[in-house]
């Protein structure tokens, strides 16, 4: 970046008020939601929700993601900043120095699977959800039997 920009929360107003120092598209945040993920952890933002990412500044994925917060009432640490955050890679490339920093818009929306759980469901029968992703591990998921109903 040419200056130093303060950054308190990252956001679309930052990065449209420095639009030139970004290389973010803002119609980035009006593709569909195609996929939903179980999990806000590292992993999976640094990994899945990059790649999507990464395709959708190609034009080869074109979706976003839902992500599911299996733990606390509250997704405030995602909202506050559009659900944007930022990645850097460091390393090597062809022998050289390399470094890239990325803002990443593929996660469209948190919900926290505690008090938002209508909208998850609504999320799982949505026909344009293409792809399930999650990181929770046997010990994550409990059986819980319970009694269906129609209309219940």
């Amino acid at each position: 970046m040419k200056e130093n920009i303060n950054i308190e929360l990252l956001g679309w107003e930052l990065i449209k008020k420095y639009r030139d120092e970004f290389e973010l598209k803002e119609d980035l945040i009006h593709l569909p939601e195609k996929i939903i993920q179980f999990g806000t952890g590292i992993l999976l933002r640094g990994l899945v929700d990059f790649l999507v990412d990464k395709a959708n500044k190609n034009n080869c994925f074109n979706g976003r993601v839902v992500v599911i917060k299996s733990t606390g009432n509250f997704v405030d640490e995602f909202t506050k900043q559009n659900n944007l955050y930022t990645i850097l890679e460091k390393g090597l490339y062809n022998g050289k120095p390399y470094e890239n920093k990325n803002i990443i818009a593929s996660i469209s929306r948190v919900l926290a699977a505690q008090n938002q759980w209508e909208e998850i469901l609504q999320c799982a029968t949505d026909p344009d959800i293409e792809i399930a992703i999650s990181n929770t591990t046997e010990a994550g998921l409990a059986f819980e039997p319970e009694t269906l109903t129609n209309g219940t």
